[in-house]
C-alpha cells in the first residue's frame, strides 16, 4: 500500500521524508520503490491514487480524463510495475505541481465519503416523504 498523500508532499516532500512512525511518506515511498525515470512526485499519479479523475487539480484543463469511480482501479503497488493506464509516478516540469499536490493532500478520497453522503441523503429523503 502507498502512504496517504499529505498537503506537504509537494513543497517539503523529499526522498527521505518519513512520518512519525519512521515510515516513508509518499514522496519517499515513490522514490524508494522500483521507479523508472527521474523527477518529483507527479500530481496526475497522486490523483489516480486518490480516485480522482486525472487532471482534477489542474486549473489549466477544461475537462478531466475519464473517471473510474464506478469501476475502481487501484494503481500498482510500490514494488509492482505500473499499469498501462497509470500516469508516471514521477515527472519533471509539471506546472503548478506543489499546489496540486497540496490540494490532493488536503482532500478526502471520494470512495470514503460516499457512504456517509448516501446515508445523509437517505435520511433527508425519508424526512421529505
Amino acid at each position: 500500500m502507498w502512504p496517504t498523500p499529505r498537503a506537504s508532499d509537494g513543497e517539503k516532500g523529499g526522498p527521505n521524508q518519513r512520518d512519525s512512525k519512521g515510515n516513508y511518506a509518499l514522496p519517499g515511498a515513490v522514490h524508494h520503490a522500483k521507479e523508472p525515470g527521474k523527477g518529483q512526485l507527479n500530481p496526475d499519479w497522486v490523483e489516480c491514487l486518490m480516485w480522482f479523475p486525472i487532471g482534477w487539480t489542474d486549473i489549466d484543463r477544461d475537462e478531466t480524463e475519464s473517471h473510474w469511480i464506478d469501476e475502481p482501479r487501484w494503481p500498482a503497488g510500490p514494488q509492482e510495475e505500473q499499469h498501462e493506464w497509470e500516469p508516471p509516478r514521477v515527472a519533471t516540469g509539471v506546472k503548478n505541481r506543489v499546489p496540486r499536490l497540496k490540494a490532493c493532500g488536503n482532500a478526502v478520497v471520494p470512495a470514503h465519503v460516499y457512504p456517509f453522503l448516501a446515508a445523509i441523503k437517505a435520511i433527508h429523503d425519508s424526512e421529505m416523504n
